[in-house]
């Protein structure tokens, strides 16, 4: 009895099996197989070598030598208003640093409470009291 469900079990494997595999084809011809194995090769050595990537370059590159540049301005002649207006010169941030240098120096010191001193004391505990 064991060697027949035995039997049943391995039948059904090799049916389900058999039922999987593709039907048997006519080969491909040799053009065929030329034919595909050029397109695969051709597409593969494009996003291996970066030929694709080269040709959009050349093309980018073309287009950018027919923009017209931005000037940069010249800084060295530039007055100091107009040095101030430039975002790539470091002397307005400089003046700008001396001038918040003098302002700081020139405002009153806060001077810190004595949380230890007996008036400091009373209203603190005022403070907390609802």
């Amino acid at each position: 009895m064991n060697k027949f469900i035995i039997g049943l079990i391995a039948g059904a494997f090799s049916a389900v099996a058999g039922a999987q595999t593709a039907a048997p084809t006519a080969p491909p011809t040799s053009a065929e197989k030329a034919a595909t194995v050029k397109s695969t090769t051709e597409s593969a050595a494009k996003s291996t070598t970066g030929a694709a990537t080269a040709e959009q370059q050349k093309v980018n590159v073309a287009k950018s030598k027919n923009d017209p540049k931005a000037a940069k301005p010249d800084v060295k002649n530039l007055n100091a208003g107009q040095r101030a207006s430039s975002p790539n010169s470091g002397v307005a941030t400089a003046e700008q640093q001396k001038v918040n240098v003098e302002k700081s120096k020139m405002e009153p010191r806060v001077e810190k409470p004595k949380l230890g001193a007996p008036e400091n004391q009373k209203s603190l505990q005022k403070a907390a009291t609802p």
